[in-house]
């Protein structure tokens, strides 16, 4: 008993060394974590009321919880931890529902089981006919075997994971069997696989390709959806490559937003195909960007026509609440979902805040393209806070940026007339290493939230 204390005190003791030795190395106490800004544009009043948490790590052992806004200075309030086992990452579930996909070459050259089709088997008579140590690429049209698309993809709910639907696995064989009698989607009848077999010297595959033929059209269908109490919710693309429209009459009800209910007991989740049915009709010239749930409510990001709108469903009834329009004449490029609001970043460079109160709305929508901004354009919006007139905007610094960035943050901040801030700060927690190990590079929190920010 003695040595076990005694092991955990050295243990306890070897803990605050390494935390004293690294903290000194950094160059930073708990109390000390200093934030540099340079100002990039504007003014910098636009930023009062503004609240940032930065969250920095070296290792898997410590971890810096920053707090600054512009009445701070250039000081920020912090907060530190030590880790003797090591951080591990925040377990987060997502339930994505179902996600589906045509595969009218899922299982070439593999193992169909009990779903190999006939072009499944056109396949294997034609590998058959390669001789060993031969190559050879050959065509095959899909209507010739095919009458509907053949299903693929994956369901997770609650409590039950289906993952590509296994060929051995009865329960899963049966659910996509059933999807298939009900998404009864056509082959486009000049969709032709080219297909390369590179066959080994003992005659076994040692190399397949296969793709859609470009003179030719093709389908790939994808999928949006969201998980809720005790449904999931699905819709798909109708679009084929060259940009007709695939048949959707097979469907029961025709073409929409579906509802696949599950069911939990016992602990046990259990759903069945058969009862997938239509919720809500939509038009299968439309293209759908994304679909997703807020309590009792039901967003569809839609291109109808020249126009991207945002409908507004009830989830219970699927009466449709509102609809508005976004933008016209544009595409959508990108779209980013905070608490109570959205971003849409269109294809005319311009950025437009909607929000989703008691009626969704348009609050601004502007010039987003900034030659000045660099770091700040299309892919760098890591989060953001509204507060009904002001938009702030933020991204963490790149690690690339001499090997000894990742600990500050950018932010910007527009209104109704644009761009009216923007600013660099970084702060004093730096590396003490050379810059080319990651091991000694202090860094974004990799394990939690790294930046967040808010009004306040």
């Amino acid at each position: 008993m003695k040595k076990l204390i005694c092991f955990f005190l050295c243990l306890v003791l070897a803990g605050g060394t390494a935390c004293g030795v690294l903290s000194a190395g950094i160059g930073q106490s708990r109390e000390d974590v200093a934030v540099e800004c340079t100002p990039v544009f504007g003014d910098a009043a636009y930023l009062s009321g503004a609240e940032v948490d930065f969250n920095v790590m070296f290792g898997k052992h410590l971890l810096w919880q920053n707090r600054w806004s512009p009445e701070m200075g250039d000081r920020a309030e912090s907060g530190f931890s030590f880790s003797v086992i090591g951080r591990q990452p925040e377990e987060t579930v997502s339930y994505q529902g179902l996600r589906l996909h045509v595969s009218p070459a899922e299982n070439l050259g593999g193992y169909a089981g009990k779903r190999e089709n006939d072009l499944d088997r056109a396949y294997r008579e034609i590998f058959d006919s390669i001789k060993p140590g031969e190559r050879k690429t050959f065509e095959l049209r899909v209507a010739d075997y095919l009458d509907f698309y053949p299903l693929a993809g994956r369901l997770l709910l609650p409590g039950l994971t289906m993952n590509y639907f296994d060929a051995y696995n009865e329960q899963e064989v049966q659910f996509i069997t059933k999807m298939e009698e009900f998404l009864r989607i056509p082959v486009l009848p000049d969709e032709v696989l080219e297909i390369e077999v590179d066959r080994s010297s003992d005659g076994a595959t040692t190399g397949i390709g296969h793709g859609s033929k470009e003179e030719y059209d093709s389908y790939y269908m994808e999928t949006v959806g969201f998980v809720a109490q005790d449904a999931c919710y699905f819709t798909f693309s109708t679009k084929t490559v060259k940009g007709k429209i695939v048949d959707t009459s097979h469907i029961p009800g025709g073409y929409g937003i579906y509802r696949l209910p599950y069911t939990i007991q016992d602990g046990k989740t259990s759903v069945r195909a058969e009862d997938c049915s239509l919720f809500f009709p939509l038009d299968p010239t439309d293209d759908i960007y994304e679909m997703f749930c807020i309590e009792d409510r039901i967003y569809l990001v839609v291109t109808e026509g020249e126009e991207i709108v945002l409908r507004e469903l009830e989830l219970s009834t699927g009466r449709e609440l509102s609809r508005l329009v976004i933008a016209r004449n544009v595409r959508i490029y990108d779209l980013h979902r905070f608490d109570g609001f959205l971003v849409a970043d269109t294809s005319d460079d311009r950025m437009t805040v909607v929000t989703l109160g008691e009626i969704p709305r348009v609050e601004i929508s502007v010039d987003s393209k900034h030659t000045e901004l660099q770091g700040f354009n299309f892919g760098s919006r890591e989060t953001m806070a509204w507060d009904g007139e002001r938009l702030l905007i933020a991204n963490t610094l790149a690690l690339q940026e001499d090997w000894v960035r990742g600990t500050g943050f950018r932010l910007v901040v527009y209104d109704a007339g644009g761009l009216r801030y923007a600013g660099i700060w970084q702060s004093s927690l730096l590396s003490p290493g050379d810059g080319g190990d990651w091991a000694k590079m202090c860094r974004p929190d990799e394990y939690g939230t790294a930046l967040l920010v808010r009004w306040r």
